[in-house]
């Protein structure tokens, strides 16, 4: 693989990243959202394989947990809700953080 092409994957796991925290500090996105928590597990998982290939050991760590933390929070405020028959769960689909 290019090394030009591996940067840009990487690159790709920042934004997501970073686009999630700015979603989430403006308000347009609550924190317990699918939209908030997939684009932390994505690109958790994007800079997880990106520094592994560069032998970036503690961002391979790092960004472990990251999209750990991730999986944790959707199947707090996702799977299990809907499991247990919840269609009124306040995370499932909302857009917009309360009281804004």
């Amino acid at each position: 693989m290019p090394t030009w092409v591996l940067h840009v994957f990487g690159n790709l796991g920042v934004l997501m990243v970073l686009a999630a925290y700015f979603l989430v500090s403006s308000g347009r996105l609550p924190a317990r959202s699918v939209g908030y928590q997939g684009l932390n597990l994505a690109g958790g998982i994007i800079l997880t394989a990106y520094s592994w290939l560069l032998f970036a050991w503690a961002s391979v760590a790092l960004n472990v947990i990251w999209a750990a933390i991730a999986v944790t929070s959707l199947i707090r405020n996702v799977w299990i809700p809907r499991r247990r028959g919840s269609t009124d769960h306040p995370n499932l689909g909302e857009t917009h953080v309360q009281g804004t």
